[in-house]
């Protein structure tokens, strides 16, 4: 079975780092609204990412200095906002028009390097590395077992701008036997809670941390989905 685990890591970032995340992460929001509004014309909302990627990548590739990997990556955050709002008009829930304003970005491993003590990412103006502030390696947190842990592969990470700091989410998954994967939780939470301290993100001690398990195969949704005029009253 696949397990996933989602470490959230604060970034130490020199100022003028900081200000070329800002900007590619205004960017990269405008290029996943710009895909939502594409998505949300006519009667039918398209939820195609192949469809999408042909249908605005030059517009956004035009319009904005995202490198063609951040470009796809909003292309897929607005396509699966879309999905997951036709998926509740299905079951006859409401759902509005996504609109993206958090301060987020997502890089995989194509737009990211990802080393033991210190992350790369692409911005703007070509890419900058940002140290990890982690606590003590020989220490057992959250850090020391998914994030140092060989048995997890590193797939990606999302980028979040809160209170003055960076943060990088950083998406893990590894193949375990179901026997020791079920641990007997109920939750289907995979990001591993973390607080602040001055100097560093620490781990919350005696949290459980609770699990969830995915099957390695995913369906994909349909390329056309529920009409703009279907009662989701």
């Amino acid at each position: 079975m696949e397990v996933r685990r989602t470490v959230p890591v604060k970034l130490d970032v020199a100022d003028s780092d900081a200000a070329l995340l800002h900007e590619t992460i205004s960017e990269f929001l405008w290029a996943a609204n710009y895909v939502v509004d594409h998505a949300w014309q006519g009667d039918y909302k398209i939820t195609s990412k192949a469809e999408l990627q042909r249908e605005t990548y030059d517009d956004v590739r035009a319009e904005t200095r995202l490198q063609a990997n951040l470009v796809q990556n909003a292309r897929n955050k607005a396509a699966d906002a879309v999905q997951s709002v036709v998926a509740r008009w299905k079951q006859g829930d409401y759902a509005g028009k996504p609109h993206f304003s958090a301060p987020t970005l997502v890089y995989d491993k194509r737009c990211a390097t990802f080393n033991d003590d210190h992350v790369t990412l692409s911005t703007v103006d070509g890419r900058i590395t940002a140290e990890y502030v982690l606590p003590d390696e020989s220490r057992e947190t959250p850090y020391s077992e998914y994030l140092f842990n060989d048995d997890y592969e590193v797939t990606g990470g999302e980028l979040h701008y809160r209170d003055g700091e960076f943060y990088l989410h950083v998406r893990t998954k590894a193949e375990m036997e179901s026997e020791t994967a079920d641990d007997g939780n109920d939750g289907h939470r995979t990001v591993l809670g973390v607080h602040k301290s001055e100097a560093l993100v620490q781990p919350i001690r005696n949290l459980r941390f609770l699990r969830t398990l995915t099957s390695a195969s995913r369906t994909s949704p349909s390329l056309r989905q529920v009409p703009s005029g279907t009662d989701r009253s």
